[in-house]
């Protein structure tokens, strides 16, 4: 919570005059925060000391932060002990703030190591809380006071109330402009009034990125952009439709990025349709040109890494453009982006389907289920655009390519080793007797 909404939080508690028979004084300070845990907690109390406070109210794990493992880098009462054995060169009394669990037999709180174990109580997680408000649902009274709520839910609002991007990438001649235009027209029935705003990868080069060329630099700057566009989108909360091939993983996790620091939502749609069938459909023949020699491609002669982490991969080849709509439909409404009696039926009924073409996050990936169902090892040496095991894994798949066992995928970069000899030997000798085959993607 940023600076102005919890300043804003607490001059609605100071002003209801629910909690403070004789009044209370709120006073700023312009501090930033160092996340020194305990040693910045005798720091903050020696402040308030010299700004003529009596008391310190120290609280758990105060400014506190994260390890690299996602753990808290200090114990939760660590700065509470500390200060505590301070307080008299301080001269300042300390408030230890203990975790606290709501009885509503008595419509209190109490300190949890003070509640009896038959004693009914009630409580909701950080997780929880984040999810009601992001699907609109009631707060208690008793768990948070209802004027903090009000403007806690004005800053954050409901996701069906938030911004969202919805980030197509593939091939040229994939489908992605063509899903997007059946996509456009769904959403503007659903809701009319929610603007939307379509960022096509060939008119971003000729006003946003004109001037950019095809280098990796240049293709990596004009996703960028698109990520800051979008972003800037959501921030007022519309929708952004970006529809740039978008070749590389790591521009891509930066536009996802940009969206996300704007509070909106990122739904990536991968269209995975082969090359062989763009340059079966292609009627611009860029494709043979590229095959010939005469230009650079994305796919062809220009690398196109698949992405690590995508909502929804869709093989235009094999679902019909209906379809794949629904199932973008019915992603965004499943998470809470669009209302459920907005989308259509058939839209969930899809998504829920797990058909072989599309994988969704949340549902399992036919090449991940064929690893669960049998026992034993596959090594998979994934080189050039097959950066991941399991990409590897399906394009093996794909190219008729069957495994006796395969379980677990292991993953090794070309740099491991200094040739394709050391790569295949290499990989055998960290994967261990059991494993059955090693696959080398060329780059």
């Amino acid at each position: 919570v940023d600076y102005s909404v919890r300043v804003r939080c607490y001059k609605a508690i100071v002003a209801s005059g629910r909690y403070y028979e004789h009044g209370v004084f709120l006073g700023v300070l312009p501090l930033a925060m160092r996340m020194a845990g305990p040693r910045e907690a005798v720091w903050h109390s020696l402040i308030r000391k010299n700004y003529g406070a009596t008391h310190f109210i120290v609280g758990r794990d105060h400014a506190g932060c994260k390890n690299a493992a996602g753990d808290d880098f200090y114990g939760a009462y660590d700065a509470q002990e500390l200060v505590e054995s301070v307080r008299d060169k301080i001269g300042i009394s300390v408030v230890p703030f203990k975790k606290l669990v709501y009885l509503p037999s008595i419509d209190k709180y109490l300190p949890a190591d003070t509640v009896a174990d038959d004693v009914e109580t009630m409580s909701i997680s950080g997780t929880k809380f984040r999810a009601m408000m992001n699907a609109g649902e009631d707060i208690p009274a008793w768990f948070s006071d209802p004027d903090v709520i009000k403007i806690l839910s004005q800053v954050n609002p409901p996701l069906r109330n938030r911004g969202f991007t919805i980030f197509f990438t593939g091939l040229s001649g994939s489908g992605k402009t063509t899903i997007s235009h059946g996509l456009l027209q769904k959403l503007t029935e659903i809701d009319p009034a929610h603007k939307i705003t379509v960022l096509d990868g060939d008119v971003v080069r000729t006003h946003l990125s004109k001037g950019l060329g095809f280098s990796i630099e240049d293709r990596n700057t004009n996703v960028a952009r698109i990520g800051w566009v979008a972003g800037e989108v959501v921030r007022h909360r519309g929708i952004a439709m970006a529809v740039p091939i978008a070749p590389f993983e790591k521009a891509r996790e930066q536009a996802r990025q940009l969206v996300s620091d704007a509070g909106g939502g990122f739904l990536e749609v991968y269209v995975s349709t082969s090359v062989e069938e763009c340059a079966r459909r292609d009627v611009k023949g860029l494709y043979k040109q590229a095959m010939e020699g005469l230009i650079e491609l994305t796919g062809v002669s220009h690398p196109y890494e698949m992405p690590e982490t995508t909502e929804l991969m869709i093989d235009a080849a094999k679902v019909p453009v209906g379809d794949s709509v629904n199932y973008i439909i019915g992603w965004l409404a499943k998470t809470g982006y669009l209302e459920r009696r907005g989308a259509p039926g058939e839209a969930a009924d899809l998504l829920e389907a797990n058909a072989a073409e599309v994988l969704t996050e949340g549902i399992a990936d036919p090449a991940a289920r064929l690893c669960e169902e049998r026992g034993g090892q596959v090594l998979l040496l994934g080189i050039g655009p097959y950066g991941s095991g399991l990409q590897t894994l399906r394009t093996v798949m794909a190219h008729g390519s069957s495994f006796t066992k395969p379980a677990n995928v292991f993953t090794i970069s070309q740099a491991s080793f200094a040739d394709a000899e050391e790569n295949v030997g290499g990989a055998r000798r960290l994967a261990g007797a059991s494993a059955d085959a090693v696959v080398v993607e060329d780059e």
